[in-house]
């Protein structure tokens, strides 16, 4: 990794899915050395997701982050009621689940080095993005500030009627990998 840029630890709450990083230096370029040092990072806290944050602070008007996220430590339903998200998926596979208020699924889009694309969900849209592979590392852009995501995710409906780990099933299934 550059000698120029530097890692800052933003946040390590225990009960939560991610650490997040702040990279700082000079133009950072999402290069594979900045992915190497996700994939480094990640042996330290083995049962969590890595973010990198090329954004100064959670008040930016632009968020900029390189995600690793492992299968089974997805983030739960959400909707984002003023921002506009954007992924493009480096590595692995990950199926972006785009739902009715209800859970049921409208539309799936499924994103794999094989068949890259840039996923586009537009504010007030209910979804939830799932790795299909053991991980995946992406490049996630959205508008800011920063909201507060538990107040951005429920339940849906369906989710409760079946539990977690069945929804995700009915999320998943019919997907083939190549």
């Amino acid at each position: 990794m550059d000698q120029h840029i530097h890692l800052e630890l933003v946040e390590d709450h225990k009960g939560s899915k991610s650490v997040t990083f702040f990279v700082t230096g000079a133009s950072v370029p999402t290069d594979q050395s900045l992915v190497d040092e996700l994939h480094r990072t990640s042996l330290v806290y083995p049962d969590k997701n890595i973010r990198f944050l090329f954004h100064e602070s959670s008040d930016s008007p632009l968020h900029i982050m390189l995600i690793k996220e492992a299968r089974g430590l997805y983030y739960p339903t959400h909707v984002h009621k003023n921002r506009h998200e954007v992924h493009y998926l480096l590595e692995g596979i990950l199926s972006l689940h785009i739902i009715h208020s209800d859970g049921s699924k409208k539309q799936t889009l499924l994103s794999s080095v094989a068949n890259p694309q840039v996923t586009s969900i537009e504010p007030g849209t209910p979804h939830v993005a799932i790795p299909i592979s053991k991980s995946v590392v992406y490049l996630e852009i959205k508008n800011g500030p920063n909201t507060d995501f538990t107040a951005e995710c429920f339940v849906t409906d369906l989710e409760a009627q079946m539990g977690p780990e069945l929804y995700q099933r009915y999320l998943t299934a019919g997907i083939v990998l190549e």
